[in-house]
């Protein structure tokens, strides 16, 4: 008897379910924690059933990094129609990459915090491409992020335009700092208000980019809460 072959949909819906599975599985246990036989078990299938889909756990770990990428980059780029002004996209964006590292922490330990296979050891494996398109998926991110303090450096002249790069990175390791210790609660165990506090190291952060009124320039306007005592 001729198996029925099932509709793109169905694939498709089945494949992510895949991911979503391995993504809970990985939170859990891990990447070392991630292996076939677990992750047949989860879903109630085989391996042999996942590897019509997928070549193995390598392929599947890389798809989930992607697809936390793509999360990211479509929560930024829904913040750059929004906003203008390069100052408040970088204050709303600040605020995003706090509110998705609570709300996805499975996919931003895996996207930031693990140590994890990167492009460069794909290469010359079978999972270059896939490999590829996951790297491809965090330039993007970067270069928007890049390309934002490119705008900030030409519009407010508050560091050369060739410095965007070193202003990108610099922004993104004080606030993966903020936001690791505070995901871990870490903070919780320094301060009896945690959220409160977070709020005013993100501040404080934030007026590294602060413009001069003086000399008719815009100023990233603050929160109240930075001018409260700690």
């Amino acid at each position: 008897m001729t198996r029925t072959a099932r509709p793109e949909k169905e694939i498709e819906a089945f494949k992510e379910y895949i991911l979503d599975s391995a993504l809970e599985i990985m939170a859990e246990y891990g990447l070392a924690g991630l292996t076939m036989r677990r992750l047949a078990e989860s879903i109630g299938t085989t391996a042999t059933a996942i590897y019509r889909y997928y070549s193995g756990k390598d392929e599947i770990f890389l798809r989930v990094r992607e697809r936390g990428f793509n999360i990211a980059y479509s929560e930024a780029l829904d913040i750059f129609n929004r906003h203008r002004d390069p100052l408040e996209r970088l204050r709303a964006l600040t605020e995003s990459v706090k509110t998705f590292a609570v709300r996805e922490f499975h996919y931003y330990n895996i996207m930031l915090t693990w140590n994890v296979p990167m492009y460069p050891e794909f290469k010359g494996t079978p999972l270059e491409p896939v490999a590829f398109e996951v790297l491809q998926a965090s330039t993007r991110l970067i270069e928007m992020y890049t390309g934002l303090m490119e705008e900030i450096a030409v519009k407010y002249r508050l560091f050369p335009k060739r410095e965007a790069r070193l202003q990108f990175i610099f922004w993104l390791t004080e606030l993966h700092g903020i936001v690791s210790l505070y995901g871990n609660s870490t903070i919780a165990s320094l301060h009896g208000d945690p959220d409160r506090l977070v709020d005013i190291l993100i501040d404080r952060l934030l007026m590294h980019w602060k413009a001069n009124r003086k000399d008719g320039r815009k100023t990233l306007k603050r929160k109240s809460v930075s001018n409260k005592k700690i």
